[in-house]
């Protein structure tokens, strides 16, 4: 290899290099914005939350309204999955005042910016609550269904419990056996065992 062979070769090592350090540096610089734009809506639904939540908790805004911003806020954000403790209080005060369909509807909002299995998990069972509040034994079931199916899936014996009480109200006898009898020969919690023996003999 003559030297303008290896000059040309070191350009080309170097302006690859450049490259690589601009993406290291181009990726470091996104990242941060990324966290700082967390917290920056961490720190507005903090606020949401503390002011709006306890206007609505006092009737001096409507639920509807309340939901409504707080739609806004998630579709105007990069970072909407920050909004899961938000959502989750606005939720709880919702179905405290037994507004299901708006508690339904904050959760659906949660439950499509968020991918991991541990926020799903707090999300699942409370639709499928809210959706068994509203007389939707299908969804709930739908629900909890898609909660077993999730990685480390906690409580299963309490999901497994709820899904037979719903297979019941469905009228899918074979099903809410099956899910009981999980209840009885999984748990350990006793009284759960105990309920789901009660509702056995409803079989």
């Amino acid at each position: 290899m003559d030297f303008e062979n290896k000059e040309t070769v070191i350009k080309k090592l170097l302006i690859l290099g450049a490259l690589a350090a601009f993406v290291v540096i181009g990726w470091g610089v996104y990242d941060s914005r990324l966290e700082a734009s967390k917290v920056e809506m961490a720190n507005e639904l903090h606020e949401f939350s503390s002011t709006k939540i306890t206007d609505f908790k006092a009737g001096k805004i409507q639920g509807n309204d309340l939901v409504s911003q707080f739609e806004g806020m998630l579709k105007n954000s990069s970072t909407p999955e920050v909004g899961i403790s938000a959502g989750l209080e606005i939720y709880q005060g919702l179905y405290e005042k037994k507004e299901y369909e708006l508690s339904a509807r904050v959760l659906g909002l949660i439950e499509e910016s968020v991918k991991d299995s541990v926020s799903l998990q707090l999300i699942l069972p409370r639709l499928a609550v809210t959706f068994e509040e509203l007389g939707n034994y299908k969804k709930a079931a739908d629900y909890l269904e898609k909660n077993l199916t999730l990685k480390s899936s906690g409580l299963e014996d309490k999901t497994y419990f709820d899904l037979g009480r719903i297979y019941l109200k469905l009228g899918k006898k074979d099903q809410a056996k099956s899910s009981l009898d999980y209840v009885v020969e999984k748990s350990k919690d006793q009284e759960l065992i105990k309920l789901a023996k009660f509702f056995l003999g409803k079989i």
